[in-house]
């Protein structure tokens, strides 16, 4: 009897210390998610900014953040306003995985060939989380930048909007010059 009763307090202590440290890694994620979206999205976070969710998707030569969160309009407007970010349409989804934009505004070559804009992969060498649901957005306000440096090391920043949903998504990737 007093074995068993023995089982059952270290039992009861084992749940208690399991669900404790649930506790703590939840509060550290959130931190870790807070500390990232202040480094790579904008720095103070707007008051609108909720339920921020971050993914560091494997790249290959860098590395990349998908950034989800709540968020007002206007706060929205003040992330894209923060870098040069550019208009994009045409927003196409690679099989869950990637993402691809045309640039707004850019028209056509000489021979009517159409300006493209870029693609790149996210999830295509590592599952998504769960949370992630961009390939179910139809039309979002879009925007981008994409930036190349002599030493054709590219940063590519794509900030998303949905109005219904008052969410959004920030994509930031980094690949040094043997990268993308």
């Amino acid at each position: 009897m007093k074995l068993r009763k023995l089982m059952l307090i270290l039992a009861v202590f084992f749940l208690l210390g399991l669900a404790f440290l649930i506790y703590v890694v939840g509060i550290l994620q959130k931190m870790g998610a807070s500390e990232l979206f202040r480094q790579y999205v904008i720095n103070p976070i707007p008051e609108s900014v909720t339920h921020i969710k971050v993914d560091q998707p494997k790249t290959r030569g860098g590395y990349g953040y998908v950034f989800r969160f709540n968020i007002n309009k206007e706060d929205f407007e003040r992330i894209c306003e923060s870098s040069p970010f550019r208009e994009t349409e045409n927003i196409r989804y690679m099989d869950g995985t990637g993402l691809s934009f045309d640039w707004k505004g850019w028209e056509t070559k000489t021979g009517g060939e159409r300006i493209r804009g870029f693609g790149f992969e996210m999830y295509a060498l590592v599952h998504k989380p769960s949370w992630y649901d961009l390939p179910t957005w139809k039309n979002p306000e879009a925007y981008a930048l994409n930036e190349v440096d002599m030493n054709n090391n590219r940063d590519i920043q794509v900030l998303l909007y949905n109005n219904e949903l008052r969410q959004a998504y920030f994509i930031n990737f980094h690949y040094d010059g043997r990268g993308l």
